[in-house]
């Protein structure tokens, strides 16, 4: 079956949630995001600008140093949007008004969380458990009316990045990791286990870890080697999952 292509417009929803409103933004509850303010409604379309690149590379070395290695820089990820104001600002039911009140004055500490096609397009939906969702901490700097030609006036509103970002991870759900791959190895096998959330592959902020490293040695990425004949428990845990999954694999001799 072919891929289907579906336009953005209509299938994103962006919330603000204050700094002291995440536990860990690696992997926020559902009660967490819901609880911040939805701005998607408010939120014009020709001037959202939310997104991350590469970090830089830092080259910072003294004339004693040999070697040509680099560290890696902040992460880099800016956000700028403009928000339609409400002919009524007393309505704080209005979307409009309530994000206007959030940003009116510069300075506020918080995360803008986004999520892309995990709900029914053009329609208001919570955050759920299981769904991916992107992370940015930001915090509003400038603030100022757009009002330039016919268009609708708005509150442009700029963001500082505070350094920490979760690209693509999930809402945190009761449900537990599932681990599939080979669990029968020979001495020096190498083969690659997948950890699965919710029925989807997932890999950012997995953890893996072997009960025995004698046995099997495990990888950062789920790759497995096979060490002296035994067996040997491989573990994947996910901030976002509820409990971790295992696999037990079974080491045999020499391989050729």
């Amino acid at each position: 079956m072919a891929d289907s292509k579906v336009t953005s417009n209509g299938n994103v929803t962006v919330w603000w949630v204050p700094a002291a409103g995440l536990a860990d933004y690696r992997a926020p509850s559902a009660d967490e995001i819901n609880a911040g303010v939805d701005l998607t409604d408010a939120i014009a379309w020709d001037t959202f600008d939310l997104a991350a690149a590469e970090s830089n590379d830092v080259e910072d070395r003294s004339l004693r140093d040999v070697g040509n290695a680099t560290t890696r820089g902040f992460q880099q990820f800016a956000a700028s949007f403009s928000m339609f104001r409400d002919l009524n600002p007393t309505d704080t039911t209005s979307p409009y008004v309530q994000a206007f009140e959030t940003f009116r004055t510069p300075r506020q500490h918080g995360y803008l969380i986004t999520r892309v096609l995990q709900a029914p397009s053009g329609e208001p939906s919570p955050a759920e458990p299981g769904q991916w969702i992107s992370v940015f901490r930001f915090m509003s700097d400038a603030v100022g009316d757009d009002t330039e030609g016919e268009d609708s006036v708005k509150l442009t509103v700029e963001f500082l990045p505070q350094g920490q970002i979760s690209v693509y991870t999930k809402v945190a759900t009761e449900d537990p990791i599932v681990v599939s791959g080979e669990g029968n190895l020979d001495t020096g096998d190498v083969t690659a286990l997948k950890a699965h959330l919710n029925g989807e592959d997932v890999t950012g902020w997995v953890t893996w870890t072997s009960s025995d490293y004698d046995v099997a040695t495990v990888s950062p990425n789920g790759v497995v080697r096979g060490g002296v004949p035994g067996s040997a428990t491989i573990t994947a845990s996910h901030l976002a999952a509820g409990e971790e999954g295992t696999i037990t694999v079974e080491v045999g001799g020499q391989g050729n």
